[in-house]
């Protein structure tokens, strides 16, 4: 098994298969594979595998729960060796995410609609032609006084893909969100107050709970990373001060 997230569906599917008496041992290469929460991990090799008659294996680490060597007393200092690590891991990779935002390097996993990766560097964005035309249409219809809602039912009603659409007929896969596929008068309405248009790079809006936690919560404005002129510009300033 090779894990650390204890509620990835493989590792509930062994749980299962232990239930039901399918499988007695689990081994892991080293302990830390199968996580690095000093608690849950605790909690799966003292409580739950002995629960469901599971020896448990940690090769590199020579830990057998059958053995009567004595190899099982050093598994809570292990764990919590895994815990600092991982969390010490954690800090070091945000704060060189960070520093690259600050410097202006695109850090996202998507481009705003209207822009795409330059191909000689993954960290600068170069305009779309392609979709960049709908997006001045988009700022032109609104600077006429047309709203959020009705911008959306004009793109709906041409057939224009929204931006996530978009993302995964451009990739040939199949959109696996539960979504009409529809313009919506909030994504008009985001994409009109994004400063990417105008040039500027703003990160950071969102961040981790903790470093056990892939849950998002929104941060405050003050500690967003925002860069001027950091990529060409298909808005100028003086149409998006219009219509923000």
């Amino acid at each position: 098994y090779s894990g650390g997230n204890f509620q990835r569906p493989g590792f509930l599917e062994m749980l299962e298969d232990a239930r039901h008496g399918l499988i007695d041992l689990i081994l892991v290469k080293d302990l830390s594979r199968l996580g690095r929460d000093f608690v849950e991990v605790g909690r799966y090799t003292d409580v739950i595998f002995p629960s469901l008659g599971c020896r448990f294996i940690a090769l590199n680490n020579g830990i057998d729960t059958e053995s009567r060597n004595g190899s099982t007393d050093v598994m809570c200092f292990l764990n919590l060796f895994n815990e600092f690590y991982s969390r010490d891991t954690s800090k070091k990779v945000k704060a060189v995410k960070r520093a690259c935002a600050e410097s202006g390097k695109f850090m996202g996993t998507y481009p705003a609609y209207g822009y795409k990766r330059d191909p000689e560097d993954k960290h600068h964005l170069v305009i779309d032609e392609e979709t960049a035309p709908t997006v001045r249409r988009i700022f032109a219809m609104r600077a006429a006084g047309t709203g959020f809602r009705a911008i959306a039912v004009t793109l709906n009603e041409e057939g224009v893909l929204p931006p996530g659409a978009l993302y995964y007929q451009r990739q040939g896969r199949a959109d696996p969100r539960n979504v009409n596929h529809k313009w919506a008068e909030t994504t008009v309405k985001a994409l009109i107050r994004s400063e990417v248009y105008i040039g500027n790079m703003v990160q950071g809006k969102t961040g981790t709970l903790s470093y056990k936690s892939r849950k998002l919560i929104n941060k405050p404005e003050e500690e967003w990373i925002r860069v001027e002129g950091t990529h060409e510009p298909i808005i100028s300033r003086e149409v998006w001060d219009t219509v923000v």
